[in-house]
């Protein structure tokens, strides 16, 4: 089930990140690496809060995905 949200997340954020960098360009890689995180937090979100068929437990270990994906976009 948590495959099917991160399709959903993959799919969501490649649309956030075009129109994102249409109104905000990141001029430098710190810039870009918070943006990233903002959209990749703030979409994660919108899936969950979306979601309808997932049970507590798949949901925590989306959000716990979501976070790995922050820990590695920070490095």
């Amino acid at each position: 089930m948590t495959t099917r949200l991160m399709e959903t997340l993959d799919r969501d954020v490649a649309i956030m990140r075009t129109k994102m960098a249409e109104v905000m360009p990141a001029a430098d890689g710190e810039a870009r690496q918070a943006r990233e995180l903002m959209i990749l937090l703030h979409t994660g979100l919108f899936v969950i809060q979306r979601d309808e068929t997932s049970t507590v437990e798949e949901l925590r270990e989306f959000a716990g995905q979501i976070l790995d994906r922050t820990r590695m976009t920070k490095q």
